[in-house]
């Protein structure tokens, strides 16, 4: 599934089981409680350091090589958000935009906002990118899916 808000799409992965690679331990969140989580580093253009649970991780590097090798570009704007973050972001933009502190994918280590930088085709009315299009055919290929369309 993939959730476009203006210039971004967000994506949520849906955990399957097998064994999972320990990489980095951080506080998240699980239905408002505290969990420890570990954390893998994921493509980030930009080196701002974003972060999934290592088997999402795993799944969004396989991902973004793949679509690399078809000329689209998954820029990771947001991923892992500490309790701080999500309380910033809730409190700026509200509940519609934002999920209450301690109740977002984000705070689980399984969601990741990427920005759209190639141009869109245009429609009447709709707007959707290269990425968006690309995402919505392979995303749950690699168990990611779209919380909102």
């Amino acid at each position: 599934m993939i959730t476009v808000y203006l210039l971004a799409i967000s994506l949520v992965y849906t955990p399957v089981p097998q064994e999972i690679n320990r990489t980095y331990l951080s506080t998240g969140y699980v239905s408002g409680h505290v969990v420890e989580i570990e954390l893998a580093p994921i493509p980030d253009a930009h080196k701002h350091k974003n972060f999934l649970v290592p088997e999402a991780a795993s799944a969004f590097r396989e991902m973004h090589a793949q679509a690399a090798t078809e000329g689209i570009d998954l820029f990771v704007q947001s991923s892992f958000r500490s309790h701080k973050k999500q309380k910033q972001l809730y409190y700026r933009y509200g509940q519609s935009r934002a999920a209450k502190p301690g109740h977002s994918m984000h705070q689980q280590g399984l969601a990741v906002d990427l920005r759209v930088r190639k141009p869109c085709y245009n429609k009447p009315g709709l707007c959707k990118s290269l990425e968006y299009w690309w995402l919505k055919r392979n995303a749950s290929k690699y168990n990611f899916h779209q919380p909102l369309d």
